[in-house]
């Protein structure tokens, strides 16, 4: 069987519904080894998961949850620039230290969070086939439905979707750094520059555990 890699943030909303999934893959018969900062390594060990900790000495454990309880406590704009500096931090280290983790430890294929777009970017650099994994709301951006951090109503009007198209727009502006980040890792190593997340988004295989009846109607 496979060996498997997956990468995912260590928040409890990603953590778990991915692990439910990881299981699944074990009485399959797979191996699959969790890449996670030290915050998490006991919880997915003790669930009976390979972990391989990145960032050990730039993410001590007192400091990752001081920061994700931070982020609790933000609303709105201020929570989501918080999470892109979050992210950012994340991202430089693993681009860093998991690609030679994850060649040595013989890894055949990956399963990427939505919010871990440099996980794809590793995959690539490998040449590993990769899956999306879209554990929380579906990110993907329909300049008909509303930006997932606005409570605006669906509608397929001109200026709502003018509306959405705006904030969309800026949503790509606050992730700049994030996508500096990728395209500084990729473009040495002759990968294509990408414009924002959607490019890092699998095309053999995107999952959600977001029923239909909790969507709006969706053109992607």
């Amino acid at each position: 069987m496979a060996h498997i890699g997956i990468l995912c943030p260590d928040m409890s909303g990603h953590l778990n519904p991915v692990m439910s999934l990881a299981r699944q893959l074990q009485h399959r018969g797979h191996r699959v080894t969790f890449y996670q900062r030290l915050l998490t390594q006991k919880k997915v060990e003790d669930a009976g998961f390979e972990c391989s900790p990145f960032g050990t000495d730039v993410f001590p454990i007192e400091k990752t949850r001081a920061e994700l309880t931070k982020l609790a406590a933000l609303k709105g704009r201020t929570a989501f620039k918080f999470s892109i500096d979050l992210f950012c931090q994340r991202a430089a280290v693993c681009l860093r230290e998991v690609p030679t983790m994850v060649r040595q430890q013989g890894v055949e294929a990956m399963l990427i969070d939505q919010v871990c777009p440099e996980g794809a970017v590793v995959a690539e650099e490998l040449g590993l086939p990769h899956a999306t994994v879209s554990p929380a709301l579906i990110l993907h951006r329909d300049n008909t439905v509303p930006p997932f951090f606005t409570h605006w109503r669906y509608s397929t009007g001109f200026l709502p979707m003018l509306r959405n198209r705006f904030a969309y727009f800026m949503m790509n502006r606050l992730a700049t750094r994030m996508m500096k980040i990728l395209n500084s890792h990729r473009q040495p190593r002759g990968m294509s520059r990408w414009r924002e997340f959607h490019d890092a988004l699998s095309s053999r295989l995107q999952l959600s555990q977001q029923p239909r009846e909790f969507e709006f109607p969706r053109s992607v």
